[in-house]
């Protein structure tokens, strides 16, 4: 009996220890350093506000382009061929030749169309000759040829023996039998006179025929010099001294590189804004760093079946002749019309990935927009869609999130 209530003793002095320690716990941790009981339920200090310049976007306004892929190509490119055949005498160029209008490029062996063409020359001489005339003669009048002077003369002097016969033979002096005689004679001057008159003409008109005949042999000399159709740069020669050329055989293949022509696609959508005369602005991988300009000067009456795109092409000069044909182009095809944007610091402007922000201060908040963006100019971008001229940017956009109180 005794055992069970020493037992009961020590249990009850046990729990009363517990119990002491948890109190002693609870105090402390009820407690601040300095004695003061912390508040249950109080809620977390909001963060202090982030400082932060502002900035009012700047209203302006720019063209709009449309952005498009192309190929340069030449305004001109023969290859150019021969109009005679022969064999090759001499050639003047060579690859990477600049040539102007009318320059040789290649000549053929020219001795026999040479030979003709004097032969041709020699026959018409004979012809002025033989008519009195020259080479300058515009006005020709066969009655001044000497065998038609003759012919006249005879063909008077029948016609006045022919009326006085007429005259005795009504007086009855002559007979019928002279006077058919005086008749005959008359008609056979006049039909003289007519065959000299027409024999002489002829002789005229063969000289003319003869005239053009050399202008053709002439030309066959000039044909053995083959020249430049356009100013332009020899790509090739195909030919050497020796060889034998046919009619239409090529002898060199000459492009012209100012200007050069732009070959562009345009997009379906935007085929109804592209005009002759509209400015393209494009750069090439040879010179990245270079804007080069033209205006589209040739538009096709009808889009591509395939791609469903309008062909365009824009004429660009090319005087230093930098650009060269089959360079691939990146071009901006300025449309018409003007859209509005704003110019913003480039520190207002958060970039993440293809995401464009801003972030826009209103009651103290900064409150986060996408924006499309355009050009720069120094330490501003051009900034589109979310935005007005009324609202304040944030001009250090790293600053900041989305819902953050700024001062």
């Amino acid at each position: 009996m005794e055992s069970l209530e020493r037992c009961s003793k020590g249990e009850h002095a046990g729990m009363l220890r517990f119990l002491g320690g948890l109190l002693f716990i609870t105090c402390l941790l009820g407690c601040h350093g300095n004695g003061s009981k912390a508040e249950l339920g109080k809620l977390k200090p909001e963060p202090e506000a982030v400082a932060v310049a502002t900035v009012r976007p700047e209203e302006t306004s720019r063209t709009e382009y449309v952005q498009v892929t192309g190929n340069l190509a030449a305004e001109e490119d023969s290859d150019v061929a021969s109009k005679r055949e022969g064999i090759v005498w001499r050639t003047f160029v060579e690859r990477g030749t600049v040539v102007r209008k009318g320059e040789p490029l290649v000549a053929m062996d020219p001795t026999d169309e040479i030979n003709a063409l004097d032969a041709g020359l020699a026959a018409v001489k004979e012809l002025e000759v033989r008519l009195g005339v020259t080479s300058d003669t515009e006005q020709f009048d066969p009655e001044n040829q000497p065998e038609v002077r003759s012919a006249r003369a005879d063909y008077e002097l029948a016609k006045t023996n022919h009326e006085r016969a007429t005259r005795l033979f009504r007086e009855g002096t002559i007979n019928q039998a002279e006077f058919d005689q005086s008749a005959t004679q008359l008609e056979s001057a006049r039909q003289r006179y007519a065959l000299a008159k027409h024999q002489v003409a002829q002789l005229f008109a063969s000289l003319g025929t003869q005239k053009v005949r050399v202008r053709s042999l002439a030309q066959a000399v000039a044909d053995t010099t083959i020249t430049a159709p356009f100013d332009g740069v020899v790509v090739e020669r195909y030919v050497s001294p020796g060889e034998w050329l046919g009619k239409g055989a090529r002898v060199a293949r000459v492009v012209q590189l100012d200007p050069l022509r732009l070959q562009l696609t345009v997009p379906e959508r935007n085929a109804a804004q592209v005009a002759e005369g509209q400015e393209v602005e494009f750069s090439v991988g040879a010179y990245p760093e270079r804007k080069f300009y033209g205006r589209v000067k040739y538009l096709s009456p009808a889009l591509s079946n395939e791609s469903r795109a309008l062909v365009v092409e824009a004429e660009v000069p090319n005087p230093n002749g930098l650009l060269k044909p089959g360079f691939f182009a990146t071009a901006r095809l300025k449309l018409p019309g003007a859209a509005k944007s704003y110019l913003a610091p480039l520190g207002a402007v958060r970039r993440e990935r293809d995401v464009a922000k801003v972030f826009v201060v209103k009651d103290g908040v900064a409150r986060e927009r996408v924006v499309r963006l355009g050009d720069t100019f120094g330490d501003k971008i051009e900034v589109f869609d979310s935005l007005n001229a009324d609202d304040i940017l944030a001009a250090d956009a790293s600053k900041l999130s989305d819902g953050v109180r700024v001062k």
